[in-house]
């Protein structure tokens, strides 16, 4: 944390917030209903402070998607997905709803996997993870068809 201070250029003296996390009551309500899958993801400098907005959303019956819970990260590190997966869930949920989680699809950052498989076996002791096939497919195709200069002119997605 000293090293985030000193990036950010705060003093010791003044406070820093390190995360901040939140959810809508309806929607909160609309997990209780629907926990069986839940989509994590980061969106990289939304806001003046180049925070990443983290988002875990779900699908209800009709597949209509709604955001579970949002919040603006520090930074995309492993502690910091420990915080998301095994502390505001935790504080945020009653554990009978985090159990009926079986499901978490995420886009493959490693930091993020690894700390959804520690929360797997503490906070979600019914779920599994696995990747997202939209990630898989284009950072496949990025990697292995595009960044190999094959198809000269041609843009990444």
């Amino acid at each position: 944390m000293h090293d985030q201070r000193i990036a950010l250029q705060v003093k010791e003296e003044q406070d820093m917030m390190l995360g901040i996390a939140w959810v809508i009551p309806v929607k909160s309500d609309y997990f209780r209903l629907f926990p069986e899958v839940v989509f994590v993801d980061c969106i990289e400098e939304v806001n003046m402070d180049s925070r990443a907005l983290f988002t875990a959303s779900g699908k209800d019956a009709n597949g209509n998607i709604f955001i579970i819970l949002r919040a603006y990260l520090q930074n995309q590190q492993a502690w910091v997905f420990r915080w998301v997966f095994s502390v505001v869930f935790a504080k945020l949920f009653h554990k009978d709803i985090l159990a009926k989680v079986n499901l978490f699809i995420s886009d493959g950052n490693q930091e993020e996997m690894t700390q959804i498989d520690a929360a797997i076996m503490n906070v979600f002791p019914n779920a599994k993870r696995q990747r997202c096939g939209f990630h898989i497919v284009r950072m496949g195709w990025n990697h292995h068809i595009l960044s190999k200069r094959c198809f000269e002119g041609y843009e990444t997605l």
